[in-house]
């Protein structure tokens, strides 16, 4: 069709063609309600357009966009729970909630990424598989006794050890039992892994067994003329040889390969913290306030200080500092050459979980259930999150890109 487009209709062409017969019936409707005798055409076409824009837009359809939403986009998180039963996830660099899901008991294990999945295990041997982007429970299943310390996966397979006198590797992809390794007492240490070997300490033994069969590898057994001792720490491997603590005061240096005894270092009271093996030091702390520095190669102490209460929280060392929280309510820095302080931050209760660095922000929590951000440059408080239970487990931050950063030591020691 044809049509000669009035000027003073100020629309754009194809507007103009395609809604020529209505703008054609405005102008009709218009000039029959206007005496155009009385009034100016100039006037008229200046309400023209505006008649016009209301009956085009009028005649539009009322249909959505065709395009897909945009995607929800996920941030890093700082993850941990608390004896309040509910996981949480915070953004690691402002303290804003990302989820938070509840759990069936407390959660004094920290969590695990694994294999894109998290981990959760509560004091009712319970074992959450989350999403770990927005918290949602994928499956739950059970397990005999409470887990009391935090697991560890590898290859097809994820190691727990129980409150039901046993360690056990479970398939991550069925959540069935592959093996199983019976223990005279219930199992509340982490465990750690080297080459094919899993390594625990329950009671008086540490164990090294095959990750694939459970079949032992090693055992330790300490002779004392006081009688059995009793560890009581997480072990610790590195290339200088297994580190873990025990109740008598010393901490037993063994041999990876076979796991005889190389030497041990007394501290003078029972050791519950997880060593820090850094730059030819193992750091560690005990349960009368006192934090060792010894040299891994003469065996020798370098330097000792001392908090007004025991320390369980075991120790993060990295650029040439090491961090730990005390039962005397306080975060302390030390630089790693001399022992001197750099810093403490006070919190408002006893710190039992272990601190995190992640961004030059050091992460810790404590039983006055909060969760801190603390400058690692000057021990300033750079935020807080209540949670609303005492914190007994450590957190770990998911990048969310298949990078992971946990603690020193995860689970209950």
């Amino acid at each position: 069709m044809r049509y000669t487009k009035n000027p003073a209709v100020d629309l754009p062409d194809f507007l103009y063609a395609k809604y020529y017969k209505i703008i054609q019936k405005s102008y009709l409707a218009i000039k029959e309600h206007l005496n155009l005798k009385t009034m100016s055409k100039r006037f008229l076409f200046a309400l023209l357009p505006l008649a016009i824009s209301l009956v085009v837009f009028s005649s539009c359809g009322h249909k959505m966009s065709g395009d897909d939403p945009l995607p929800t986009v996920y941030t890093p998180s700082i993850i941990i729970g608390s004896d309040n039963q509910i996981m949480y996830a915070f953004d690691p660099m402002t303290g804003n909630k990302h989820w938070e899901m509840q759990v069936n008991a407390p959660v004094v294990s920290s969590p695990v990424l694994f294999n894109g999945v998290l981990y959760v295990t509560t004091e009712s041997g319970t074992i959450y598989k989350l999403d770990n982007k927005t918290g949602a429970i994928k499956s739950h299943f059970s397990l005999t006794g409470p887990l009391m310390g935090t697991p560890i996966g590898n290859g097809n397979y994820i190691y727990y050890g129980t409150g039901g006198n046993a360690f056990k590797a479970i398939d991550k992809n069925v959540d069935t039992t592959v093996w199983t390794f019976n223990t005279p007492i219930p199992v509340t240490l982490s465990p750690t892994i080297s080459n094919n070997m899993v390594i625990f300490a329950c009671g008086d033994t540490v164990y090294s067994l095959n990750k694939n069969n459970g079949s032992v590898i090693w055992e330790y057994y300490p002779t004392t003329p006081l009688g059995p001792v009793v560890f009581s720490s997480t072990p610790r491997v590195s290339a200088t040889g297994v580190f873990v603590g025990a109740d008598d005061g010393n901490m037993y240096v063994l041999d990876l390969a076979t796991g005889n005894l190389k030497w041990t270092f007394n501290s003078g009271a029972r050791i519950s913290d997880a060593p820090a093996v850094y730059g030819g030091n193992l750091i560690f702390g005990n349960d009368i306030g006192k934090l060792f520095c010894v040299d891994t190669l003469s065996h020798s102490q370098r330097w000792v200080v001392t908090a007004a209460q025991r320390f369980v929280s075991s120790p993060w060392a990295i650029n040439n500092l090491v961090f730990a929280g005390s039962y005397d309510n306080n975060v302390y820095a030390y630089h790693v050459i001399d022992g001197s302080i750099k810093w403490k931050c006070p919190t408002g209760d006893i710190i039992s979980s272990s601190p995190l660095m992640y961004k030059n922000r050091l992460f810790i929590a404590s039983f006055d259930k909060n969760l801190y951000s603390i400058d690692t440059a000057n021990g300033n408080v750079i935020w807080k999150e209540n949670i609303n239970g005492a914190i007994r487990c450590s957190p770990m931050v998911d990048e969310l890109d298949g990078n992971v950063f946990y603690s020193n030591a995860t689970g209950y020691n």
